[in-house]
């Protein structure tokens, strides 16, 4: 009997994988779940290494942040790394003592105590430990303190642990304060301070004293004079001044910049002559005998005598005929 074509392939369809294929496919899921795998296991790690190295950043920056203005705060006399110390603020301080620093300042008659204390403080799950910095002010009496986490969870205090051993290690050399955090991966955050207050209390904040007012506070024009005050235009060239004509001005005061404005009547618009010099003085406008130029019209003319803010101080007019 004559199979169909149509029978031939539904036979051949249900005929499945073949044993090679089949160990194939299994060679090349196995080959693409080592490498998934593998990628999985180095993100992991490298989000704990991204993690530590973020913390590490956090304690550095903390410290630098802090403590420098503490040290530079407190005199030589009123540092201390006894272990043994409280804070001496008004609630219990945790942890070991590993930089007492205390200061005082006097503003308008009353003196206030500032301190600010780092502490080794063991944190909740008795791992390991954390940096703190507590600070309290007061006056006859310190009040609470306020605690901030200046470091993350540091490795566990070794037996017999001091001051100046790891993971939290502080020196006192000279001027010089050191505080070093050796962090649970073993990277090291260190910061150098240096102490700039001399005395233990810093001296009162001087009272302000009114400056003393001063006599002559405005610039005042006492007085502008035109000589001679009429003049007359001379023919050729035609309308410039047939003399020179002298402006006198008197003033008193701090005037730091005055001007003689005046308007021709020509063309040329408004003319402007600078003066600084000492009470009195004088602007001459020039006739054509000594090289002037200005062009006038018939007419009384206003000249002002003006400040650098365009105010007008005094007048006086000149008549041109």
């Amino acid at each position: 009997m004559l199979e169909t074509r149509a029978a031939r392939g539904r036979r051949a369809v249900d005929a499945g994988f073949s044993l090679i294929e089949l160990l194939i496919a299994v060679a090349v899921t196995g080959v693409l779940c080592s490498a998934i795998s593998g990628g999985i296991i180095v993100v992991l790690r490298n989000m704990d290494t991204t993690s530590a190295r973020i913390a590490d950043a956090q304690d550095a920056q903390n410290l630098v942040t802090w403590l420098p203005v503490d040290v530079s705060s407190a005199p030589a006399a009123n540092v201390s790394t006894d272990p043994s110390l409280p804070s001496g603020c008004a609630s219990v301080s945790p942890g070991t003592n590993i930089l007492l620093l205390s200061w005082t300042e006097t503003v308008n008659s009353s003196t206030t105590t500032f301190v600010a204390d780092y502490r080794a403080v063991p944190d909740p799950g008795g791992t390991g430990i954390t940096l703190q910095r507590f600070t309290c002010t007061g006056t006859a009496t310190l009040g609470a303190a306020f605690s901030l986490n200046v470091s993350n969870t540091l490795a566990v205090l070794p037996s017999g642990w001091a001051p100046g051993q790891a993971p939290v290690a502080v020196s006192v050399t000279g001027i010089i304060v050191t505080v070093t955090l050796t962090q649970k991966d073993g990277h090291i955050a260190r910061v150098d301070s240096a102490q700039k207050n001399p005395a233990a209390t810093l001296p009162p904040v001087p009272t302000a004293t009114a400056k003393p007012a001063s006599t002559t506070t405005t610039c005042v024009v006492s007085s502008a004079t035109t000589s001679p005050a009429a003049t007359s235009t001379h023919s050729t060239p035609p309308n410039q001044l047939q003399s020179d004509v002298t402006v006198t001005i008197v003033w008193s005061g701090p005037c730091q910049l005055l001007q003689l404005q005046y308007d021709t009547g020509g063309s040329q618009g408004l003319f402007y002559q600078n003066f600084t010099t000492t009470s009195p003085h004088t602007v001459t406008l020039r006739g054509f005998k000594t090289g002037g130029t200005e062009i006038w019209s018939s007419g009384t003319h206003t000249l002002y005598v003006i400040d650098n803010n365009k105010i007008v101080l005094a007048s006086t007019t000149l008549t041109v005929s």
